[in-house]
């Protein structure tokens, strides 16, 4: 096993061997810096890009301190994921490293069955959960975490982006005090998920590791889009013109989802299609045709863009620029996963632009502007810019805004007043002439 000797700390040999079957020699760098903290017993806080190993950052360490410790049968480690295909995600992953009858990995997550769920929770070791699901069995006193060892939150940013703030707490209130709690996340921002932090962790005891992006593997585009019309007529063109094995496009909202699909079927492509309103059978149905290659592109809202690993995965479409930063890292960290190498392109309208160039600050470097021969734009973005990138001389998103409300202003105001009104109606018609 001495092939091994970089995942310091590992040393359970089902676990090794686990590591060896599936080649896995070497450590991600966020695996290397995360694991070892675990295992001395520190709340830790990770932040690093999706596709960096993190969920093996947290289930080694789990199961090696789990194996060495005896305890009764009862749930000892508690992992929070937001949806229910990284929750399958994350159980497919521990189980491929431990043997059901050592460590019974068990989901529960929304769209299955409750009443097999609780039989399943009541003989787990490892439990997976979807928050809501999760808080409703902890308001109806039907799972026991007083004895947990270990509470993970796993995707923390979209976890309370998604609402999930009080399901949360509610959660780790119920749970044994004494824990570790493991914090990972691709991003950390904003006051709310500090906030959370603070709460549930233990300060003196917290650790934080960072990884930074590795951008280069990942390479970023931008095409220069009139309207919805427009992104439907040239998408087809873009899929046959950029070289891939599998993509992911993403868009907004479900109705954008369902007439791209449409537009992209017409057009000769095998499409999955995946968005909130899809039940869960029908959305496993779809991740396993794609999985399988039985379809060469996924139509999906942010529903995907958490944690799925799917390695054919080499290029993904912004039909719809995202509304925010983080949601933009979450998207194009499906492609380019584990050191792979991908493509980000994203379509950028006059309305989108200024977003655009706040992406490329956090980024670093600006996208490359690529066309579609045939679908040019006739928008050609902005005269000027500000050192930002962002539109300059009133040409952005706001700008716009601005002048539709300045010119509401313009309008004087007539006041309108009852005495005015009331004598306002039919006009009598004047009385025929006797002439």
């Amino acid at each position: 096993m001495s092939e091994l000797t970089s995942f310091a700390g590992i040393e359970y040999a089902p676990l090794l061997a686990a590591l060896s079957s599936r080649r896995i020699i070497e450590p991600t760098p966020v695996q290397q810096a995360a694991i070892e903290p675990v295992l001395d017993g520190a709340d830790v806080l990770v932040s690093a890009p999706t596709g960096s190993g993190k969920t093996l950052a947290f289930v080694l360490p789990v199961l090696e301190l789990l194996q060495a410790r005896k305890a009764k049968k009862q749930v000892r480690a508690l992992v929070l994921t937001p949806t229910r295909e990284l929750a399958r995600q994350i159980v497919g992953e521990a189980r491929k490293l431990c043997e059901q009858d050592q460590v019974n990995v068990v989901a529960v997550t929304g769209g299955d069955h409750k009443q097999t769920q609780s039989q399943y929770m009541q003989a787990a070791d490892f439990l997976v959960a979807t928050p809501g699901r999760l808080a409703e069995y902890v308001a109806k006193g039907e799972v026991d975490l007083s004895g947990l060892e270990f509470l993970v939150v796993d995707e923390a940013d979209r976890t309370l982006d998604m609402g999930f703030s009080e399901a949360l707490t509610q959660i780790a209130l119920a749970c044994n005090p004494e824990r570790q709690t493991l914090i990972y996340s691709a991003t950390v921002r904003g006051r709310q998920v500090l906030d959370f932090i603070q709460v549930i962790t233990n300060p003196e005891t917290l650790e934080t590791v960072t990884i930074e992006s590795q951008s280069d593997q990942r390479e970023q585009r931008k095409v220069l889009v009139d309207d919805p019309d427009h992104v439907a007529r040239l998408l087809p063109a873009l899929l046959q013109q950029v070289e891939y094995r599998q993509a992911i496009v993403f868009v907004n909202k479900k109705e954008r989802a369902q007439t791209l699909a449409g537009v992209l079927q017409s057009a000769g492509f095998d499409v999955a299609l995946l968005h909130g309103d899809i039940d869960a059978r029908r959305r496993k149905l779809t991740l396993q045709a794609f999985n399988q290659g039985r379809a060469k592109v996924l139509l999906s809202t942010d529903l995907a863009a958490r944690g799925l690993d799917i390695p054919a995965v080499e290029l993904v479409v912004n039909a719809e620029l995202p509304f925010n930063v983080p949601s933009f890292i979450h998207r194009a960290g499906r492609t380019a996963r584990a050191g792979r190498e991908g493509t980000v392109v994203s379509l950028v309208s006059a309305h989108t632009w200024d977003l655009m160039a706040s992406i490329e600050q956090h980024l670093g470097a600006p996208a490359k502007l690529m066309t579609v021969p045939g679908f040019e734009a006739h928008y050609k973005g902005p005269k000027k810019v500000k050192s930002s990138g962002k539109a300059a001389g009133g040409q952005g998103a706001k700008a716009a805004k601005k002048k539709k409300s300045a010119k509401k202003a313009d309008k004087p105001k007539l006041k309108k007043r009852a005495r005015d009104q009331k004598n306002l109606g039919k006009r009598r018609k004047p009385a025929p002439s006797n002439k």
